[in-house]
């Protein structure tokens, strides 16, 4: 791990994940804020990311005690970042050097598949030249695993390409990502440990982002275009039948994450408005809004065992008269 800092709580606006990267940088963009926020069981919800930058795409540890983000001040480099959900504490786990984007933890807790363009990172120095969410078209992304605590980065794809939002399987062996290789966003899988080349999923998919591995590893879950509409997707991996869930049956959807009992999905949709969270069972039953009282956009959820929910938004957090609590106060840990 790098050594850790202390940073000052952040804010912005939902943007759609696209089929292909849009390089203008409008002067909001360059600006916006965004926050990383923990929602409780009893309901309350605190600001866990520092002030004064932009702080995102959060994936909290299986325990629900800490999660991991990207993000940095507006003058520094994107890095991974993690953070203590009970008391704030927040140490950064990648290098100033380098930008890094879109953490996750694997299914035990103990690694982290993250995106990195190491050793290129001389093209952009700081977030405030940098896309909301993608990089810039052109820009040279690989995918990297490491420890839980930072130690022991090893790259694991190779190529002039753009290999985002990595998932690692249940059982730790392989990695699901998106990547532009073939010049449209398609889902991939690599071996974790890097040996082998990545393999392309196959099937009736025009594009697709954001996978994730359900709970027993047979399939995988993404976003994709369905008669004119993103929706979430189960593609079978012994046979690559991709089949949309039947309950999410309006709105633009986006960010899947399954849950730990494997019972649902979460994800963020403008099904009734804005950019919501949403609960999907995948026993086929209506979903269920995650309510985030006081947000008026919230996405990227993701759960620990706990209950504990992570989410994203550009929104301030509710004041206490509200009846919610503040985050505590960001300090630096070892």
């Amino acid at each position: 791990m790098v050594g850790c800092v202390e940073v000052g709580s952040v804010l912005g606006s939902c943007a759609r994940e696209r089929k292909s990267v849009d390089t203008k940088r409008t002067p909001f963009e360059l600006t916006v804020e965004w926050n990383v926020f923990a929602l409780l069981p009893n309901r309350q919800i605190s600001q866990i990311s520092p002030s004064g930058g932009r702080f995102h795409l959060p994936c909290i540890h299986p325990s629900g005690e800490v999660v991991v983000f990207q993000g940095g001040l507006f003058h520094e480099r994107l890095r991974i970042w993690r953070a203590k959900i009970a008391c704030g504490a927040l140490s950064p786990l990648t290098s100033p050097q380098a930008n890094s984007w879109m953490p996750a933890y694997s299914w035990k807790g103990d690694v982290i598949v993250f995106a990195s363009d190491i050793p290129m990172s001389k093209k952009i120095r700081r977030i405030a030249e940098m896309p909301l969410w993608l990089p810039p078209e052109g820009y040279t992304v690989n995918l990297f695993v490491m420890d839980s605590d930072g130690k022991d980065i090893r790259q694991i794809t190779v190529g002039d390409c753009q290999d985002l939002r990595p998932a690692l399987s249940p059982d730790g062996r392989h990695v699901a990502f998106c990547s532009n290789r073939t010049g449209t966003w398609k889902i991939w899988v690599v071996p974790s440990d890097g040996n082998a080349n990545p393999s392309l999923l196959k099937g009736s998919y025009e594009w697709a982002m954001r996978p994730w591995y359900a709970r027993d590893g047979q399939s995988l879950f993404f976003h994709t275009d369905v008669d004119g509409r993103h929706r979430i997707c189960r593609y079978w991996l012994v046979d690559g039948q991709i089949k949309p869930l039947p309950n999410d049956d309006e709105g633009m959807s986006h960010g899947a994450s399954a849950s730990a009992n494997g019972g649902s999905l979460l994800m963020h949709s403008t099904k009734g408005g804005g950019s919501r969270i949403w609960r999907l069972p995948l026993d086929g039953s209506p979903a269920e809004e995650i309510r985030t009282p006081g947000f008026k956009l919230a996405g990227h959820a993701t759960e620990g065992n706990n209950g504990v929910v992570v989410f994203d938004s550009p929104n301030k957090l509710p004041s206490a008269a509200k009846g919610r609590e503040r985050g505590q106060p960001l300090r630096s840990a070892d």
